[in-house]
């Protein structure tokens, strides 16, 4: 699920269930993971999320 937050802060939250994680967007770029245990965790949804947000047209490479 992608949550935007404008107004109260510019970004995105991302709660993913494959890996448990929630994700934290920022628009500098910089983003936040949280729930992860072990750093493959991290990896997995960030390249999940890139994935998503291609597919969506949000993000251009």
């Amino acid at each position: 699920m992608i949550t935007a937050l404008i107004g109260l802060l510019i970004g995105l939250i991302y709660r993913m269930h494959d890996p448990d994680v929630v994700i934290l967007l920022f628009a500098s770029g910089k983003l936040v993971c949280t729930g992860a245990v072990n750093e493959k965790m991290v990896y997995d949804a960030v390249e999940k999320l890139m994935a998503e947000l291609i597919q969506k047209g949000l993000l251009i490479r």
